[in-house]
């Protein structure tokens, strides 16, 4: 049974109680070893790596972290993503060490982050302008995509900082942080944050990092590209489908009734850690396989 889930662009990952990691999706030319030896689909799980972590799904590239606290990269590295200082375009197969101490790793189209067991947040890949790990700051716990070049950084007093990616007039990278743009947050996800107070922000637009409250009493979210969303409120999971430029919604669906204890101590985390890989996977048929979302939609919501 699985206990993470990581959704890329063209490949699925999972790590099951045993600590095994599976991957999924099309391979073709990305070399991105889930699927057959020579490119292709597969819509059979993968055995990839033993004693995994952590992992993490890019565009092109993969990523994960053993027991030990190693990083491992492979894939195409488009633009320094593999963080191995590789020729951009360069394919590979097997998966190679890129640092060790390292607690969590993320994967945003051609970008890397990567946390240390003592905080230090390192990035490297398209946005960045680096093609092995460049230290960004330290106290950071979490890690989630904004708008544009910027990700949100999370740190141990649940404050809510961007990390903007840059280029100076020399064509040298420009690493800079805002401020904190917001307190009490209790997670992060992709553009947005939800506080201690069960209200979830997300960005005002799709190029806006200025965030405005989206829903209430909400325990768990997930987001695809601005465009789609889930997030469980009040024993409701909600499905949302917004159109390109903000989460004005142009389509809504929901399923009530959720038969779980959604909150995240002791024993909840095990339901918690469920219910986020469900939603992940839903996010992830309604972007990726319009007429399968169709279909169930279809069964689910049948027209009166």
């Amino acid at each position: 049974s699985a206990k993470s889930i990581s959704v890329g662009e063209n490949c699925v990952l999972a790590i099951n109680t045993d600590d095994e990691l599976y991957g999924w999706g099309n391979d073709g030319e990305m070399s991105l070893l889930c699927g057959k030896a020579n490119g292709g689909t597969s819509k059979t799980p993968v055995m990839l790596m033993a004693d995994v972590i952590c992992a993490a799904s890019g565009v092109e590239h993969n990523a994960a972290v053993t027991s030990d606290g190693s990083l491992y990269t492979w894939g195409k590295d488009c633009n320094g993503s593999l963080g191995i200082a590789s020729l951009s375009g360069s394919v590979i197969r097997q998966p190679t060490k890129v640092m060790g101490n390292i607690e969590s790793v993320y994967c945003y189209g051609n970008n890397t982050l990567s946390i240390t067991k003592d905080g230090r947040l390192y990035g490297w890949g398209e946005d960045f302008g680096f093609n092995k790990p460049q230290l960004i700051t330290s106290g950071t716990v979490a890690v989630s995509k904004a708008c544009g070049k910027t990700f949100l950084l999370q740190n141990a007093n649940n404050e809510v900082r961007i990390l903007q990616c840059g280029t100076m007039p020399d064509g040298t990278p420009s690493i800079t942080l805002t401020p904190v743009v917001a307190s009490n947050v209790t997670d992060i996800i992709d553009y947005g944050y939800i506080r201690n107070d069960g209200k979830l922000w997300m960005c005002k637009t799709d190029s806006s990092n200025s965030f405005v409250p989206s829903a209430d009493r909400v325990k768990l979210a997930e987001c695809h590209d601005m465009s789609y969303r889930a997030y469980v409120s009040l024993r409701t999971l909600h499905i949302e489908k917004a159109n390109l430029n903000s989460f004005t919604k142009d389509e809504f669906h929901s399923v009530s009734d959720i038969s779980v204890q959604i909150q995240p101590t002791s024993s909840g985390i095990i339901f918690a850690i469920i219910i986020a890989a469900c939603i992940a996977v839903m996010v992830f048929v309604i972007a990726e396989k319009p007429e399968l979302y169709q279909q169930l939609k279809e069964e689910i919501f049948p027209e009166k």
